[in-house]
């Protein structure tokens, strides 16, 4: 368990930082703020450190490949380093980079569009290999969904509602574990501390 927090420091501003992703290796940080100086209403930025021991650098906004007039946010990253899944505006897409040397911030970098097939969700979060996502649909309440695929090749079929975890209430901002077998999430259901809990399933 974690003992205490305290903050990240260079990567705060005096505006938002929200829904923040560490990558598999932990030498990554993506975040979403509205900080002034981005491209819409909240920027995707990566915040980068050369080991685990060291503290992470100036956040570095992820540019115009990613981020549109609209809010942008919610990036996770493959094991591999290769693939980053995010939501720009209404739907969840999939950037690629060809190898580890080319900073996501290269303005080359290739956008495959939505990763669903249909109707997909928001805040994606997904197993190692890639095969299962678990998404956050609806806009009053919200609740969790999944969907998976045979192969990372093929698009998202129409995510289901996780059953035995959505209530009448919100559940938000899914994190699921590498193996798929248990999942963070937020809700506003009853029985909790603050206005909205943190709850774990497997």
């Amino acid at each position: 368990l974690l003992n205490s927090l305290s903050s990240v420091g260079v990567v705060n501003s005096t505006d938002r930082e929200y829904f923040p992703r560490l990558s598999f290796d932990g030498l990554r940080l993506f975040f979403s703020s509205d900080r002034s100086g981005g491209f819409g209403m909240s920027d995707l930025y990566i915040s980068e450190r050369a080991s685990l021991l060291d503290t992470f650098g100036s956040p570095v906004n992820l540019g115009a490949v990613f981020n549109t007039n609209l809010d942008n946010f919610s990036a996770w990253e493959s094991a591999d380093g290769l693939r980053l899944y995010y939501d720009a505006g209404p739907g969840t897409s999939m950037a690629m980079r060809p190898n580890l040397g080319t900073p996501w911030t290269d303005p080359g970098i290739t956008v495959s569009g939505s990763i669903f097939a249909s109707t997909g969700g928001s805040h994606p979060t997904l197993t190692q290999d890639e095969l299962t996502v678990v998404v956050q649909q609806g806009p009053t309440p919200t609740n969790l969904a999944v969907s998976t695929r045979a192969s990372v090749d093929e698009l998202f079929p129409t995510p289901t509602l996780l059953a035995n975890i959505n209530t009448v209430d919100f559940e938000l901002h899914p994190g699921l574990s590498r193996d798929g077998l248990s999942i963070a999430f937020a809700s506003d259901r009853p029985g909790g501390i603050g206005e909205f809990d943190i709850y774990k399933a497997s």
